[in-house]
């Protein structure tokens, strides 16, 4: 055995030089990101491989419409662990989901009906001719023996009471219905209101006494939203696994300014809001509506929806948010003369008659 010198033994314990700014820099463009980039890329080819991928129509910023459809599309929605939701849809050469391609020229054997509304009328959870409008077109058509019923649906995701207004004036003038069905859900009065709806929709902004309309702009971040669409990985996760919902600042960033409030899972806030300004606000809206189908020569129909949840889960006699909402909604009408339907006997004899859940499990 040999003596070192001291000087070799400091040498073997000494700490490696740590690395420079420079090199960690060149190592992460050099290495690490390239290494995430084809991890990325092999997850997108496995999820496009094996995985049911589901599809979502592109959109583009309409002025009248805020964001709508692109023409002529087609594919497959498909939402939940197991599939539970796996429907195709058909945006029509207008840019609404429908079996139709819709024409301005009207036969005047023909009976037309237009229903606006919400992601309940634009329907992608169902095949595209299964949608309430369309059933209800073959149920008139089927019990009628001389008029030809024919029913185009304008439905948009997201879209509030004021967005329905301007619908209801665009389709009004271009498609001259006979009847135009106006389905009204519990988060479409709060949306109504500027900076608690999507800022792609027409909103209302109270100056004590009258009402501002707020033009539809466009959403940040929609190169983003075009970018994800492209990505098997990025519709997989967004869609499919609905991961926004799970992951909070996920679903900002998507996003950005286009929900400033979640109506389907914040019904406290809504609960909250001041009774008055939901009352003005349905007054003037309704107003609206009766002035633009005067002025189309068209008839008028409000319905609104019932509670989402079972009755079952109700507890003691203090009227639920939705009852609330849909009494404001029938007095509002009266007061306009525009006819009214309430669909919560409805709901209420079917639970009652078969206990269900009226709610999606995904």
């Amino acid at each position: 055995m040999t003596d070192r010198p001291l000087a070799q033994d400091k040498a073997i314990f000494r700490s490696p030089k740590p690395p420079s700014r420079k090199n960690i820099v060149r190592n992460i463009f050099i290495l690490t990101l390239p290494s995430i980039f084809i991890f990325i890329c092999l997850l997108e080819l496995f999820t496009r491989a094996f995985l049911p991928v589901s599809d979502y129509p592109d959109t583009f910023f309409h002025p009248v419409l805020g964001n709508h459809f692109v023409p002529d599309q087609t594919g497959t929605y498909i939402k939940g662990k197991n599939e539970e939701i796996n429907a195709n849809f058909r945006i029509n050469v207008q840019g609404w989901n429908s079996p139709h391609d819709y024409t301005e020229a009207k036969p005047d054997e023909i009976s037309r009906i237009a229903v606006i509304g919400d992601s309940f009328v634009e329907a992608l959870q169902v095949d595209f001719d299964d949608s309430f409008p369309y059933l209800m077109e073959n149920y008139l058509n089927q019990k009628s023996a001389k008029t030809a019923f024919q029913v185009y649906s304008f439905g948009h995701s997201g879209a509030s009471l004021a967005h329905y207004s301007k619908v209801l004036a665009f389709i009004g003038k271009k498609y001259k219905p006979d009847l135009v069905i106006i389905k009204i859900i519990h988060n479409d009065f709060m949306e109504s209101f500027e900076g608690y709806g999507r800022v792609d929709n027409w909103s209302l902004k109270d100056q004590g006494g009258t009402y501002l309309e707020i033009e539809p702009r466009p959403a940040k971040r929609l190169w983003m939203k075009r970018l994800f669409r492209n990505m098997a990985l990025a519709r997989y996760l967004i869609i499919n696994q609905d991961i926004m919902v799970k992951i909070r600042f996920i679903k900002d960033i998507f996003y950005g300014d286009t929900r400033k409030y979640e109506a389907n899972i914040s019904a406290k806030k809504l609960d909250a809001f001041p009774k008055e300004n939901i009352k003005n606000i349905v007054d003037y809206i309704f107003q609206q509506f009766a002035k633009e189908a005067k002025l189309n020569n068209t008839k008028l129909l409000l319905v609104v929806n019932a509670t989402r949840y079972s009755f079952e889960n109700r507890t003691g006699n203090k009227p639920l948010l939705a009852e609330r909402l849909n009494k404001v909604s029938r007095e509002a009408a009266k007061r306009q003369g525009i006819p009214f339907l309430d669909l919560t006997p409805s709901y209420k004899r079917t639970w009652t008659g078969k206990p269900q859940s009226f709610v999606w499990k995904s």
